[in-house]
């Protein structure tokens, strides 16, 4: 079983579609398989051992909202958070 190992994200987010979601999101983290393909056949000629968690480089995070199902990459979630900022509210208890 491939151990990925999670980015901790710092930053806040905000969906931009709904518009109403900064606190519940899912992630979803790229796996890479080099592999190289007979060009007229497609079948697979060498392949690396198994998938890898991919490097930003290769692919970006990718960010759901689970209230409208929007998903898209992490820059537009940060991007919207930081056109709107959350309001501090007190909290008793906190």
């Amino acid at each position: 079983m491939l151990q990925a190992e999670v980015v901790r994200v710092d930053r806040p987010y905000y969906c931009p579609q709904c518009r109403s979601n900064r606190m519940s999101f899912r992630l979803f983290y790229r796996l890479v398989q080099p592999v190289r393909k007979d060009p007229y056949t497609g079948a697979v000629i060498e392949a690396a051992p198994g998938p890898r968690p991919a490097v930003p480089e290769e692919a970006g995070l990718e960010v759901q909202c689970p209230v409208c199902n929007f998903r898209a990459p992490e820059s537009i979630f940060v991007a919207a958070a930081a056109r709107e900022p959350a309001e501090m509210v007190d909290r008793p208890g906190f």
